[in-house]
């Protein structure tokens, strides 16, 4: 049996309605899976609503309160920094980090788990050919995202056909070291994240999961766009400063 740990890394945002009951559905597939050995790490990156009160409950939830970690901080930074945070925090071998409203299915975390030695970095991918999107986005945020896909790759020389998707995997080393690079707390961290670690050597692949589109999602479609293709300039201009 594969003794190694893994963390869970999840950032959140005004979550508190949703969190408790899908981190229990996270730890009873980890259950069922035998993946007794991991740790969540829950980021609250500024929340206005009650996710402290929350956490607590979570933490009671766990037979073993070792296994939830609350960590909270009052300004909104944005996700990339909750991750970069949640990153610092974590302990473990590996560590994944996911969205909270686990669009991603958590049925990705044994998929990963499976092939987490052939890789440095695995990345989630809604457009691999083993993806299957369960519930489509609007088709102008199908157009977006399309768009958002082919500029990527144009500007900074990433192949990779979904750089967005919120759930990527990494050796918990690996994951300390390219974050000690990031810069960017918001849009692009993904982007970035990847970049180092593509010049630095690190190996990376990418697998199909599982993806139902979250209607509840709160962020402008035009205002997130413009913000993403500025920072997209900024990581191909900054590349020189991403060698460790």
């Amino acid at each position: 049996m594969d003794k190694k740990k893994i963390g869970i890394v999840i950032p959140c945002y005004n979550e508190a309605s949703k969190i408790r009951d899908n981190i229990a559905k996270i730890r009873d597939y980890m259950k069922v899976e035998c993946l007794h050995d991991y740790e969540i790490v829950l980021v609250n990156d500024g929340s206005k609503d009650n996710i402290a009160e929350v956490a607590e409950q979570i933490k009671a939830d766990f037979a073993n309160p070792r296994q939830f970690n609350f960590v909270n901080y009052e300004q909104n930074r944005g996700k990339g920094y909750a991750v970069k945070t949640g990153i610092q925090n974590a302990t473990g071998d590996y560590i994944i980090f996911m969205d909270a409203d686990l669009s991603v299915s958590i049925t990705a975390i044994m998929k990963y788990w499976k092939v987490k030695d052939e890789a440095d970095i695995w990345i989630a991918s809604r457009r691999h050919p083993d993806a299957c999107v369960a519930v489509e986005t609007g088709l102008i945020r199908k157009i977006t995202s399309k768009g958002c896909n082919i500029l990527t790759r144009m500007i900074t020389g990433l192949k990779f056909e979904d750089t967005q998707c919120g759930f990527k995997c990494f050796k918990s080393d690996v994951a300390k070291k390219i974050i000690t690079k990031q810069t960017l707390d918001r849009w692009s961290f993904d982007v970035e994240l990847l970049m180092i670690a593509q010049l630095n050597g690190y190996t990376i692949k990418d697998f199909g999961i599982e993806w139902r589109n979250d209607a509840d999602s709160r962020v402008s479609v035009l205002d997130a766009s413009i913000k993403f293709f500025k920072e997209l300039f900024y990581i191909r201009k900054n590349r020189k400063n991403y060698y460790l």
